[in-house]
């Protein structure tokens, strides 16, 4: 590990960790299945199966905002910020960053630009929860702010895989521990109710465009009774796998059933 000059200190869950800056061969850092902008489509497209390297550039490829940020490091020539790399290469943030040096090298070897990739490696010391927290303060929190579902997913994580408490997660997230129920509440009904009605494969396409659905649901007052009856839980589920109901129109929902003839075209025609 780099020390004085070349060691930035970096706190993550409440410790300081002294981080080394190198630059290494592209071809070192290896991209992050668990990132969760990618993790649930590697789980429902491959099952168990480990994806190989290629076939993570291309799913990282497919991303909203992949195209847009391999022109911007093109055109800088470079990045302005290290990616940040577990003590064994395995990258913690900046997954997408490398994944596009990894494409921009793969396309010309001869460019030195992408033979070698600026990162913050971060010593061997530091437990898998705390990546997993300073992944939520980067991309929850922080700047480069992941889609709604994504950053539901990480909380997910945060809650049942690494058992941090709300509060924790909170501060991690600069959201409410109320905010942070309702993320939890609205991904579980995505996961659990909504997905298990897609019959085409489109899962993660769900997943995507139609957290904001969820949340409305989950949070709104005026839906409180409705949320409480199994039939309407699943009657939403298929109203939102089938696209036949704007996140808007979830907030009226109490209207439109009230009426025999709304909810009759809304089932209907959405």
């Amino acid at each position: 590990m780099a020390h004085g000059p070349h060691g930035t200190p970096l706190t993550i869950a409440g410790s300081t960790v002294e981080v080394a800056h190198e630059i290494v061969s592209t071809d070192e850092v290896r991209l992050n299945p668990d990132n969760p902008r990618i993790r649930f489509q590697i789980q429902h497209r491959k099952g168990s199966k480990t994806l190989g390297s290629d076939e993570l550039i291309e799913l990282i490829r497919e991303q909203p905002g992949y195209d847009a940020l391999q022109k911007a490091i093109r055109k800088a020539g470079g990045l302005y910020e290290p990616v940040i790399v577990r003590h064994d290469g395995l990258v913690v943030e900046g997954n997408t960053r490398a994944a596009v040096y990894k494409t921009l090298h793969g396309g010309n070897k001869a460019d030195p630009r992408w033979k070698k990739i600026p990162i913050a490696r971060l010593p061997k010391t530091v437990p898998e929860s705390a990546l997993a927290r300073l992944m939520a303060s980067y991309h929850v929190a922080g700047k480069t702010v992941w889609r709604p579902y994504a950053q539901a997913d990480q909380i997910y994580h945060l809650r049942h895989t690494h058992g941090l408490t709300l509060t924790q997660i909170a501060d991690e997230t600069r959201m409410s521990e109320r905010e942070i129920e309702q993320h939890l509440e609205a991904y579980e009904y995505l996961v659990k109710e909504v997905l298990p009605q897609v019959s085409n494969g489109n899962g993660s396409d769900i997943l995507e465009s139609k957290f904001s659905h969820a949340l409305e649901f989950v949070t709104r007052k005026n839906l409180e009774l409705l949320r409480k009856d199994p039939v309407v839980r699943k009657q939403v589920a298929k109203l939102i796998v089938e696209n036949k109901i704007k996140g808007a129109e979830v907030r009226e929902l109490d209207k439109v059933l009230k009426s025999r003839k709304a909810s009759t075209a809304l089932r209907k025609n959405g």
